[in-house]
């Protein structure tokens, strides 16, 4: 009998249309951050087994052509202690 395939991981990658102030939105939300290389417009965020890549794109638009995922989380509403929640308005 063959051997399942398992699926391990999931790394959605969303559309972006400026790299850096994404990279910065999800580092204010606990994430570790870091852009591929130089000008590639191309990044990630990592926080725990979550992974998001995110490409800027110039002719992005939110309303058109967005991405939604959702993050399952333990708490959504931290204690004051881990600091203010950033704003989740898309980047």
């Amino acid at each position: 009998m063959p051997t399942p395939i398992v699926f391990e991981d999931i790394a959605p990658v969303v559309p972006v249309r400026d790299l850096q102030a994404a990279l910065e939105r999800y580092r204010q939300l606990g994430f570790e951050v870091r852009a591929y290389g130089h000008g590639t417009g191309y990044g990630y965020a990592q926080r725990g087994a979550v992974s998001i890549h995110l490409s800027e794109w110039d002719e992005h638009d939110p309303k058109r052509t967005g991405a939604v995922i959702y993050l399952y989380v333990s708490d959504a509403m931290p204690s004051e202690r881990n600091g203010p929640v950033a704003d989740s308005r898309v980047v």
